[in-house]
Order: structure tokens, then sequence, then C-alpha cells
């Protein structure tokens, strides 16, 4: 994700996907077994998006 704007990004957590939102464009990911089912964060961090369990 270099150079998006934060602005252009939309996270959304439903059920056991991550639902990510660029523009008009949107990519469903399944999260990995070892974080379905529980609360999770999903934040941009440099050009990185990180997805962990809530603290």
């Amino acid at each position: 994700m270099p150079g998006l704007q934060r602005e252009d990004l939309g996270l959304t957590i439903s059920g056991d996907e991550l639902i990510v939102r660029v523009g008009p464009y949107r990519r469903h990911v399944l999260l990995p077994e070892s974080l379905r089912g529980i609360p999770v964060r999903a934040a941009r961090q440099g050009d990185a998006l990180v997805i962990k369990p809530r603290e």
C-alpha cells in the first residue's frame, strides 16, 4: 500500500473476513485461523497493513 492516502483506504471486519476497500476496489481476505472468532484490530502502519488481536 505504498503511496496510498489514509482517506483512500477502508477496513472492515465482517465475521472471519477482513474487507479492504481502496477507491472502487474491494478485496475480502479470510483471516488466519488463529485470528478467527476473536476481536481483532486492523490498521495501516507505514506502508504495511497490520492485523492483530485487540488488547
